[in-house]
């Protein structure tokens, strides 16, 4: 048996007037670039830093490349992170 004497703000997401998930999704779907700049900064140092060793290898220059890669993987996952920090939102521009 529900209790007709619930605390202020305990919804039941089961009823029709329960929380709207609507709006949760949309805030997931604004916040998502957001989310995905790590994943994205990581994946760009590591990979360049992978093809500095490789380029290390072929070539013999043992740390060399390799911190160059390193390197270049921090400047492109910077560009990336700033490109996506600085965009103006489109739907907040329009309301």
């Amino acid at each position: 048996m529900v209790s007709a004497n619930r605390p202020k703000g305990s919804e039941d997401p089961d009823s029709p007037s329960g929380p709207d998930k609507g709006s949760l999704a949309e805030v997931y779907r604004e916040l998502s670039p957001y989310l995905n700049i790590s994943y994205t900064f990581l994946i760009a140092i590591l990979l360049f830093a992978y093809l500095g060793d490789y380029l290390d290898g072929i070539y013999g220059t043992a740390p060399n490349l390799k911190a160059a890669g390193a390197l270049l993987g921090v400047v492109v996952g910077f560009y990336s992170f700033f490109k996506v920090a600085l965009k103006s939102p489109e739907k907040g521009a329009n309301k």
